[in-house]
């Protein structure tokens, strides 16, 4: 006889991380028991930390899993990560573990799974689309909207074999994360709304024809294939500002595009760049030698430069926003 109890906990978690928005306020009526009909029983409340509390009796000799849906207030990715908080108390029975994010209408937009990935240790987990998160594997063939489709519920699956196994997961802290971007260079990078901010300032005792380079990256997820990549950019330095470079990266750390200019292709007006692989696109050429034959067409992240010569003391800038990968 299964047996759900749903137990309410006054006590909700505050937001952990700094630029985070929270997804999940702690109330259980917006969490549901999606799967779970072969378990001898089911219970979900929430924890002493506002996280939820599952826990649940395998039944049968075979895999068996329990699915909770929590309705979160709805969200785009936009460059963000989904980060959550999950732990077990039984790491030995609770074997199984999935991650899935829907539009309201059940689509997938993210899916991730693992089998002996939880332990007793809480860890934070940050979700970036089409990347393997430590153990936690990218589930491309469950994916079937695309990444800006909004997300309005998470489906949490722990699993098990054999019979009688008693599962455990502490699960919370919801968050959409505006990450700190990766960058090299005498400058800084921010990520917020989907449209990334870049400056940097050159040295007091910059050589008059010295070259100098900020790098900058972001995770970003997708298929190239037959695709270009298309995004738009702007400065408010166009004149110091020379050089603009457009690399992408899988999951390997292979690259797969790469693109460059030192024609001081950035304007203070935002325009459209499209990128086609294998092709000179929109004033920018394509750096075939700096392509790894054969590597794997799924961007796991992109890098940007931007480039002076000289002007010592002086800053560059740039803005780049809408991304996206088109026919």
């Amino acid at each position: 006889m299964k047996k759900i109890a749903l137990l309410l906990s006054a006590f909700v978690s505050a937001a952990a991380l700094y630029g985070a928005e929270a997804l999940w306020d702690g109330n259980l009526g917006k969490v549901s028991l999606r799967e779970g009909a072969k378990l001898k029983e089911v219970s979900v409340k929430t924890d002493e930390n506002g996280l939820l509390d599952v826990n649940a009796k395998s039944e049968g000799d075979s895999v068996t899993y329990v699915c909770i849906q929590v309705d979160v207030t709805p969200f785009k990715l936009d460059g963000k990560l989904l980060s959550l908080k999950a732990w077990t108390d039984t790491p030995k029975e609770t074997t199984g573990f999935y991650v899935r994010a829907l539009s309201a209408n059940n689509r997938k937009v993210m899916s991730y799974m693992s089998w002996n990935f939880l332990s007793d240790k809480a860890q934070t987990i940050n979700l970036i689309p089409g990347v393997r998160v430590g153990g936690l594997a990218w589930e491309a063939n469950e994916v079937n909207a695309p990444i800006d489709t909004e997300i309005a519920k998470l489906w949490i699956y722990i699993g098990t074999r054999g019979d009688g196994k008693a599962m455990n997961l502490h699960v919370g802290d919801f968050q959409l994360v505006a990450p700190r971007l990766k960058s090299d260079g005498p400058g800084s990078a921010t990520l917020e709304d989907g449209v990334i901010t870049a400056q940097a300032k050159m040295p007091a005792d910059t050589k008059e024809n010295a070259v100098t380079y900020f790098r900058f990256e972001t995770p970003f997820a997708g298929d190239i294939t037959g695709k270009s990549l298309k995004l738009t950019a702007s400065t408010g330095t166009p004149k110091e500002n020379g050089a603009f470079y457009v690399r992408g990266y899988n999951a390997a750390n292979e690259c797969i595009l790469s693109f460059m200019s030192w024609n001081n292709q950035l304007k203070d007006t935002p325009r459209e760049f499209v990128l086609t692989p294998g092709k000179n696109s929109s004033g920018l050429t394509w750096e075939a030698g700096m392509v790894k034959a054969g590597a794997k067409p799924e961007l796991a992240k992109l890098e940007f430069y931007l480039g002076t010569r000289g002007n010592a003391g002086k800053e560059i800038n740039g803005k780049i926003e809408k991304i996206s990968l088109g026919e």
